[in-house]
């Protein structure tokens, strides 16, 4: 009996590319959100608790040194990732501040091309309340693996594991902040940002891209 050959062909893909970004003077911009908060009240959007405000061009040039960062590399994504030939820039941004036990509810980036999160500062704990990116499929999923010992009757542990572990049937991925890193990804890849377990104000920077118009 010949072999039966099996191959395995992956339809598509939700990815997040991680950016180390070098040189950015964190403190400066932790000096400038102290300014900042001292004297606003912030905005309410995402976050449940914490502070949030967004940030204008020119307020702070350690804040506009990062942003200009990540726009090289998300250009360069752009351009030898996917192979567009198109130049990015911020459409906009702001801080986000969550002190211990505050959080970002579950949303997405609609109205941009591409959205991301800049860690200022973290813990140096292992667990700081990490991105959470969500699967658009999780509910179907979840009920899937729920059932899966009335599906498959006699599944063992170890096996229900290697279910687990592959990502065809994972409804959640989540992302530690890492001080100094960017995670960048597609404004409609829905994600929520966990409470911080800490004692210590963890201060990041969203980010929404957008093309610049060019002339043909």
């Amino acid at each position: 009996m010949s072999e039966i050959n099996i191959k395995r062909i992956r339809l598509w893909e939700e990815c997040i590319f991680d950016l180390t970004l070098p040189e950015v003077d964190n403190d400066s911009i932790i000096g400038f959100y102290e300014e900042l908060e001292n004297k606003e009240a912030g905005q309410k959007k995402s976050n449940i608790g914490g502070w949030q405000r967004e940030v204008t061009h020119g307020e702070c040039p350690a804040y506009d040194h990062m942003l200009y960062l990540t726009e090289v590399a998300v250009t360069d994504i752009f351009q030898n990732v996917f192979q567009v030939d198109v130049q990015i820039e911020v459409a906009n941004s702001w801080l986000n501040s969550n002190i211990l036990g505050e959080s970002n509810a579950f949303h997405t980036h609609p109205g941009c091309l591409f959205s991301g999160v800049y860690y200022i500062n973290a813990s140096k704990d292992k667990e700081n309340g990490s991105i959470n990116f969500v699967n658009p499929n999780h509910h179907v999923i979840e009920d899937y693996i729920q059932n899966l010992p009335l599906r498959v009757p006699g599944l063992l542990a170890k096996e229900a594991l290697n279910l687990y572990n592959d990502k065809i049937f994972t409804s959640h991925q989540h992302a530690e902040p890492q001080v100094s890193h960017a995670y960048v990804f597609p404004p409609w890849l829905g994600h929520e940002v966990r409470k911080n377990p800490h004692a210590f104000n963890r201060l990041v920077v969203g980010i929404n891209f957008k093309a610049v118009d060019r002339v043909r």
